[in-house]
C-alpha cells in the first residue's frame, strides 16, 4: 500500500509538473534548431539546413528537460497562419526560443506605462487616420517570462477608425508583445490573437484617442 501510495503521489506530481510547463513558444532569432531528441546532432530531418524556422512559427511544449546542462523543450510546431500541426514531439533548445511561461498577473511599476505609450505612438504612426480613432479600449496586461527569465507583457487593444474612404470601419482588435523596458517585441496576429484576446477584460484607452484632441 506505501508503494501505491508513492507511486500515486510521484504520478501526480509528475503530471502536475507537465501540465505546468505548457506555453507558446517563438524564436528569437530565425534558425532556430529543430530536433528529433534532446541530443545537439540530433537534427530533425525536415528543418536541417538550408531549412530555417522564422520568428513568427510556433511552438507549443508540453515538457522540459535538462540534458548535460542544456535546457531542451518537447512540444508541436504550429503553423503562423493556423492552429494546424506542423511537425509533433520535436525537440528545441529552450535557450533559441521566447515562451510565455503563465504567472499570476501583477504590476510591473513603469512598464505599462511606458509600453502604453509606446502602443499610442505606433497605432499613430500605422492607422491611415489616427486622429479619427474612437472607442478605443485596452485590456489588463498579461505577465509573462520571456528570454532569459525576463519578464514581457502582453496586450490586446481594441477601437475604431477611419479608413482612406472617410469611413469607420468598425471595432478592430489587435495584440502586441513588450518588453519589460516598455518597447514593442512583436505583435500578436491570427489565431494567437484570438487565443490571447479570448477572455481579457477592457477599459478606456484614452492615451489613444487623445491623438484626435
Amino acid at each position: 500500500m506505501k508503494a501505491i501510495s508513492l507511486f500515486l503521489f510521484f504520478f501526480l506530481v509528475v503530471s502536475s509538473a507537465a501540465r505546468a510547463t505548457e506555453m507558446y513558444c517563438w524564436p528569437v532569432e530565425a534558425g532556430a534548431t529543430i530536433l528529433s531528441k534532446p541530443d545537439l546532432s540530433a537534427v530533425y530531418p525536415k528543418w536541417a539546413p538550408p531549412s530555417r524556422v522564422g520568428t513568427g512559427t510556433p511552438f507549443r511544449a508540453y515538457r522540459r528537460e535538462v540534458h548535460n546542462g542544456i535546457s531542451f523543450l518537447f512540444g508541436n510546431i504550429h503553423s503562423s497562419r493556423t492552429s494546424a500541426i506542423l511537425d509533433e514531439n520535436v525537440v528545441v533548445i529552450e535557450s533559441e526560443w521566447t515562451c510565455d511561461y503563465p504567472v499570476s498577473p501583477r504590476q510591473i511599476e513603469g512598464s505599462e506605462a511606458l509600453a502604453r505609450e509606446a502602443l499610442a505612438k505606433r497605432l499613430e504612426r500605422h492607422l491611415f487616420d489616427p486622429y479619427s480613432v474612437r472607442a478605443a479600449r485596452i485590456s489588463e496586461f498579461q505577465i509573462s517570462s520571456g528570454p532569459s527569465d525576463s519578464e514581457i507583457l502582453s496586450v490586446c487593444v481594441e477601437f475604431n477608425a477611419k479608413n482612406r474612404l472617410g469611413a469607420y470601419t468598425g471595432i478592430t482588435m489587435s495584440g502586441y508583445v513588450f518588453r519589460q523596458d516598455g518597447t514593442l517585441f512583436r505583435s500578436v496576429e491570427g489565431w494567437q490573437l484570438d487565443e490571447l484576446c479570448r477572455q481579457v477584460q477592457f477599459a478606456p484607452f484614452p492615451e489613444l484617442e487623445a491623438l484626435g484632441s
